[in-house]
């Protein structure tokens, strides 16, 4: 083997380690902030997020958060719910697929996220599956989320399921002591306060789709793949 063939394998091999090392830590960043997440711990949730940048934004069916200060306005009023006496939300991270841009500069990641939520004093407890589609940026300080979606598939009480009632969220927005909590302008409800992407009478599409593999980040995913515009 050549000086040349050697120095070419070792180069590959360092690319694949890279990649490697990178996908664990996309993975474990998801856990980190699924876990912040549960524990209302807002400072661990802020630091998986690349808030210096302009372009951070967090999107659910409500609408998008954009920048750090709404961004932060909601998790600051959400943990506030969170305390209040028998409330409890669980989510997991099942089968995430990453895909790490070629340049290194970006990823996209989608996710299952199968969960429930009881919020006692609305009289509220829900199964509730959704799913996750990431887009994330190579920081100093590591990856960091820059466009994070939460996408609602189906929501029901536990006692009934989705068939019977598809949007028992309702019953958390009509809860009275919640709009003392929810204090963010950015919490103006539409009427059905999430978009569900189930639908009991038609043929249902599992968005969002796993990543394709990218070279540079284009502006294509987050928005196309779960929106559909």
């Amino acid at each position: 083997m050549t000086e040349k063939d050697s120095i070419s394998r070792l180069d590959a091999l360092e690319e694949k380690i890279n990649h490697a090392v990178g996908l664990a830590e996309i993975r474990n960043l998801i856990n980190r902030y699924l876990f912040c997440l549960e524990n209302g711990d807002v400072k661990g949730i802020a630091s998986c997020f690349a808030m210096e940048d302009p372009e951070v934004s967090l999107e659910l069916g409500r609408g998008k958060y954009q920048g750090k200060k709404e961004i932060m306005d909601f998790y600051d009023q959400r943990v506030e719910i969170g305390r209040m006496g028998g409330a409890i939300v669980e989510h997991g991270a099942a089968a995430p697929c990453v895909e790490i841009a070629g340049d290194g500069k970006t990823a996209r990641v989608s996710l299952f996220s199968p969960g429930f939520k009881c919020l006692s004093q609305a009289g509220s407890e829900a199964w509730d599956m959704g799913r996750y589609y990431v887009e994330l940026t190579a920081t100093k300080d590591g990856w960091k989320f820059w466009h994070l979606q939460w996408i609602v598939v189906a929501e029901g009480d536990t006692c009934y399921g989705w068939l019977t009632q598809n949007r028992s969220y309702l019953k958390e927005c009509e809860y009275p002591l919640l709009d003392e909590a929810c204090k963010a302008e950015e919490l103006v409800r539409p009427s059905d306060c999430f978009v569900d992407y189930y639908k009991p009478d038609e043929i249902n599409k599992f968005l969002p789709e796993p990543p394709m593999p990218y070279e540079t980040w284009d502006g294509y995913g987050v928005r196309r793949d779960t929106r559909g515009y």
